[in-house]
């Protein structure tokens, strides 16, 4: 199949949910001419570059329109009273907004930090000495053998 039918699959998958409605892939396939061993293997269609691509394009009305919520909601609060019940609804919609811009835009949804052994040495005053022991600020002594 060439590139027409995961394009095909991505706008009908954009137009059920602008509807509002569940979106069900193997459905979809098995609707744009795809084989019922692809439909059980969604990724097969949605991993392809064509697929993503178009994708994105439809994606890009949603990204705009939720950062236009996101300002809205941004100076709703500007003017509410913190102790009121519906700065509590903004806040929990500025959330839920916030989630779905980063989702569909690719910014990150969570944060991972690495720290390096060195870095842990460092802030916590740890120094090694050649008998294999390792001495905090405290002169605590753990033995590393």
């Amino acid at each position: 199949m060439g590139a027409i039918n995961p394009q095909k699959v991505a706008l009908k998958v954009s137009e059920t949910i602008r509807k509002g409605k569940l979106v069900n892939l193997e459905d979809i396939i098995l609707e744009t001419g795809y084989s019922k061993t692809t439909a059980r293997k969604p990724k097969l269609v949605t991993n392809t570059k064509a697929y993503k691509a178009t994708m994105a394009i439809e994606q890009a009305p949603l990204i705009e329109g939720i950062q236009a919520e996101i300002n809205r909601v941004k100076l709703a609060m500007s003017k509410k009273d913190l102790s009121t019940q519906d700065y509590r609804t903004l806040t929990y919609a500025m959330d839920i907004l916030t989630k779905n811009y980063q989702l569909l835009s690719g910014g990150a949804t969570e944060r991972q930090v690495f720290v390096l052994p060195s870095q842990v040495i460092e802030r916590n005053s740890i120094t090694i000495d050649n008998n294999t022991s390792i001495k905090s600020i405290e002169n605590k002594t753990i033995d590393t053998q």
